[in-house]
Order: structure tokens, then sequence, then C-alpha cells
């Protein structure tokens, strides 16, 4: 039932963008960091989110739309990519290509699999390798597990969490209520 409501606001998101929208808009639809092991039914336990192993790291990525060629759409492609890879492309669409080497340096512009190549010219894979990795619990995950709900404006006297993420102006929590 999960997945039959996803599709239906999906499919009510993109239909919102017009008729045209393949034409005007990239739609990259993504998930976070593998599945829960409480529901994960074709894993072994202990297989799932926060592990390092498949059902751990794997996880959707679709891109349709105006960035990938029209002979490509509805396709897939059995290429190894990360969702870090989507730093340097999305930087790529905005005209950004000569990121500092320090920059997202384990992210690959996936510009190139969006797009039909000149006959002879691709090369290879995109990536020969993945790097994944474990977080173990510290005093910072332990602080964020303990959160009934984000922190709001202004609680972080330095201007950033314990885990240097910024204090925002906002959030979404207190937005909505």
């Amino acid at each position: 039932a999960g997945v039959q409501a996803l599709d239906t606001v999906i499919g009510s998101l993109v239909a919102s963008l017009g008729p045209q929208w393949r034409e005007e808009t990239t739609v990259i639809f993504t998930s976070d960091n593998g599945t829960p092991d409480s529901v994960l039914e074709l894993w072994p336990p202990g297989h799932g989110r926060s592990s390092l192993f498949e059902g751990g790291v794997q996880v959707p990525l679709v891109i349709s739309g105006r960035a990938v060629d029209a002979a490509l759409r509805g396709t897939r492609t059995a290429e190894l990519v990360s969702l870090t890879d989507l730093f340097r492309t999305t930087a790529g669409w905005a005209g950004i290509t000569d990121l500092p080497a320090a920059v997202a340096e384990d992210s690959i512009d996936l510009r190139s699999l969006l797009h039909v190549p000149p006959q002879g010219t691709r090369t290879g894979p995109v990536r020969a390798t993945l790097f994944a990795e474990s977080f173990w619990e510290n005093e910072h995950s332990k602080a964020a597990k303990a959160a009934t709900r984000p922190a709001g404006s202004g609680t972080f006297q330095q201007g950033a969490s314990p885990c240097q993420a910024l204090d925002m102006a906002g959030n979404v929590w207190e937005w909505c209520q």
C-alpha cells in the first residue's frame, strides 16, 4: 500500500508540471540510506539500513525529463552510481564544470549516461567501484536519536549543531505549526 500511495503522489506531482514537463523539467527521484530492517523480507537481519550490505546501500535513483535524451527515456542502466554523483551532475547542468578537486571528490558527473553517445565514444563504466562507510553511534547520533522533534531556530548558541549542521532561519516543523 505504501508503494502504491507513493506512486500516486509522485504521479500527481509530475502531472501538475503540465503536458510538456519532459521537455521543460528534469525530475530526480531517489531514496535515502536503504531499507529499515523491520520491513526487509529478502535480506537477513542486520543487512538493511545503516549496514554496508546491499540492502543498506542500494537505493532507487530515477532521472527523467529534459536532461535525458528522448531515445533513453523509459530505459534502465546497470551502471554503478552513487547519490554523491548528483552533486557534480547538477553542477554540470548549472554550467559549473570547473569544481575544485577537493570539492565532492567522490562525485562523478552522470550526464554522459543520460545521452546517446556518438558511435564508439563510450569507453567503459562511469564508475568501477563504490565507496560506502558505516557510521558508528557517537555522542552526536545519540543526541539526534533522543530528539523528539527538529531543533528550533536559534537553538544552538554558536550557530551550528554539535554535528555542524547550520542553524537555519526556520525548519519545516516550525513552518507547519
